[in-house]
């Protein structure tokens, strides 16, 4: 499946001030969801709560707030899927074709291999990133920072600062997602980045 057909890397300035930190955001991860009592990284993994920590006040030294986020068409990939493997239906349940487990990764890269451009893009500029998903997936950024935070873990409510931005700058997203999905990083510089276009990606393919 060529992801990238599926994808769209998008990035939007916004203010430190729409930022919205709760501390009810790290707690969520303890609440039940299907065939699990909360997420199997809670109190395990040193990049998710309650082992991580974080303070809001680390990003007062940067300037420059910028959403990168991929928007990912959930249903024409839900639509591949089926037909695929419409023939054998039997093992791509549907709980499975709408599993993370058989898309997250794929996006992911997309959205890294994006970040690796702008970073490198921007060598004079200190950067701190806080992502969408494990960290584990942002290490080979080698960004000067101890760990890679998503911004959940740092207390960071997106749907409320996707909220805060939506209208000004022009985010469509779905509180409970249907159609697409978003999966958005925090870019922070002390300096304004610079963007310019990148060389088209060869598909990943799946």
């Amino acid at each position: 499946m060529e992801f990238e057909k599926l994808i769209q890397i998008k990035r939007k300035k916004i203010d430190f001030s729409s930022i919205v930190f709760t501390s009810k955001t790290r707690k969520w991860c303890q609440l039940p969801y299907k065939n699990n009592k909360k997420c199997p990284n809670y109190n395990s993994n040193p990049n998710c709560p309650p082992k991580c920590h974080f303070n809001k006040e680390r990003l007062y030294s940067y300037n420059h707030f910028f959403l990168i986020y991929a928007d990912f068409d959930f249903k024409k990939y839900c639509h591949l899927r089926r037909e695929e493997n419409k023939d054998n239906m039997e093992y791509w349940t549907e709980d499975r074709i709408k599993s993370l487990l058989y898309w997250q990764s794929s996006v992911i890269n997309l959205l890294r291999n994006e970040l690796s451009f702008i970073i490198s893009s921007n060598p004079k500029n200190k950067i701190y990133l806080l992502c969408s998903g494990s960290g584990n997936y942002y290490k080979s950024l080698n960004l000067r920072q101890d760990n890679y935070l998503s911004m959940e873990s740092a207390g960071i409510y997106v749907f409320g600062t996707l909220m805060n931005n939506g209208f000004q700058i022009n985010i469509d997203f779905e509180l409970k997602p249907r159609t697409k999905i978003l999966l958005i990083c925090l870019l922070c510089s002390d300096k304004d980045l610079k963007f310019s276009k990148q060389k088209k990606l060869i598909p990943k393919q799946l």
